[in-house]
């Protein structure tokens, strides 16, 4: 979704994730053996605060955990607009699955979908509390842009340039638009 909403606004795209496995050189799930999540979570807020200063107007993509930490919070509410795409727990399994990608959901499928609502509940408040707008992400790719497109259009009238970032966060997701 946040590479489409980046190529509708002809902004650039930046998922989080990538950033932090490029530079750290391990993928998510070594870095939580060998560091733990507090290790990954202190690369990820490092790595978010580079994305928010950039110069660069963009498009980013976070994991679902960013949210955790108040530094955070505080810096995604200041230096972006914050779109929360809410999808229940069963939608989002369905995209995701078992991956093994994300070390918190488990190794199977009843795991993983216990685990996703459970990450739903603990963080609905604080997805609110960080977000500037929510969208319903039970849609299509297009028709989500379309909803985000539809909220953010009065920073554009007023002053799009202001707005460096965009962030979108589902409820794995956050994006962010800068």
């Amino acid at each position: 979704m946040g590479r489409v909403l980046a190529q509708r606004t002809e902004r650039q795209f930046v998922d989080l994730d990538e950033l932090i496995v490029a530079r750290c050189g391990e993928t998510i799930p070594e870095i939580f053996e060998h560091h733990g999540e507090e290790g990954f979570r202190a690369r990820e807020a490092d790595v978010l605060g580079q994305a928010l200063t950039s110069d660069a107007s963009s498009v980013i993509a976070t994991g679902g955990g960013v949210v955790e930490r108040i530094d955070n919070r505080h810096a995604l509410r200041r230096s972006s607009w914050v779109v929360w795409l809410d999808v229940a727990p069963s939608v989002a399994f369905d995209r995701v699955g078992a991956d093994p990608g994300r070390p918190l959901l488990g190794p199977d499928d009843s795991s993983a979908r216990t685990r996703l609502s459970e990450l739903a509940r603990a963080r609905r408040l604080l997805y609110r509390l960080t977000a500037h707008q929510t969208v319903r992400a039970d849609r299509s790719v297009d028709e989500i842009a379309e909803r985000v497109q539809q909220g953010t259009v009065p920073i554009r009238a007023v002053a799009l340039s202001a707005v460096a970032a965009v962030v979108v966060m589902a409820s794995l997701v956050l994006a962010t638009i800068r």
